[in-house]
């Protein structure tokens, strides 16, 4: 059910997408929980597996997913760590996500999005808690990190000095 919600939201209206943020947050968190985070795991490795097609359809897919995620992590639903490890774990083969850059673009705008909702503190303290590394998520052919970054907005997770000796 999760995920075919999910998978509908992205080709709707930016709008409808942060509703659907809103939607499973409610069900997550009210009384009577409606949905937990088992339910919402297994929509997610459901999803990820299918990703790959969806963004034939809907080329936004990544970004709607992230905004999806993030709304969810910003509500103590799920943690940064949880979402990385399903990313790398996901796709049509485990790692294909990473190679096709659609982990990085999830996880970029899962970042970019916290940071939008609660600001670059709150950013900075979940993502140095999660213990993730963001440049792991780079395809091999796309090495412009320090590019992604500022596209994504999210320099302030990677000070420039490490950046040039990365």
């Amino acid at each position: 059910m999760v995920s075919l919600w999910i998978l509908d939201s992205f080709v709707r209206k930016d709008v409808e997408v942060d509703l659907l943020g809103n939607l499973l947050t409610y069900l997550c968190k009210s009384e009577p929980f409606l949905l937990n985070q088992g339910q919402l795991t297994e929509g997610l490795d459901t999803l990820l597996f299918s990703l790959e097609d969806a963004t034939v359809d809907a080329p936004k897919a990544p970004e709607f997913l992230g905004r999806i995620l993030a709304k969810l992590v910003v509500e103590g639903i799920f943690f940064i760590q949880d979402i990385a490890r399903a990313i790398k774990d996901g796709g049509t083969e485990p790692g294909s996500l990473l190679e096709n850059g659609h982990a990085i673009e999830v996880l970029g705008t899962v970042l970019e999005d916290i940071k939008r909702l609660k600001g670059e503190p709150v950013l900075s303290a979940l993502y140095s808690k999660s213990g993730v590394h963001l440049e792991s998520f780079m395809p091999k052919k796309r090495g412009d990190f320090e590019g992604f970054l500022k596209k994504k907005n999210i320099q302030c997770l990677y000070p420039v000095g490490i950046i040039r000796h990365m």
